[in-house]
């Protein structure tokens, strides 16, 4: 496994890969199924909010294992906090 820096202008491939991860995990979880999913998606998972989150100084990383992008990661130091986000 390895990672490779992702930059803002990958935002809307991240908001891609991160809903085909979710509905890949909760659709046969939610209630809702897909539809809920695509409710999340839409919600928390969109080019913009991971743009934001770019603006608010998280990096982020794809986690690449050879050839295959298989997740990716996020991370910022905010005072003497650590906070992860990952897919």
């Amino acid at each position: 496994m390895t990672l490779l820096k992702a930059e803002r202008k990958d935002a809307a491939e991240i908001s891609a890969m991160s809903c085909r991860m979710m509905h890949e995990t909760y659709d046969g979880l939610l209630p809702g199924g897909a539809e809920e999913t695509e409710y999340y998606c839409g919600r928390f998972a969109t080019r913009e909010a991971y743009e934001a989150m770019f603006d608010d100084h998280y990096v982020f990383w794809y986690i690449r294992d050879g050839d295959e992008t298989v997740g990716f990661c996020a991370a910022r130091v905010e005072g003497t906090m650590f906070q992860i986000n990952k897919m």
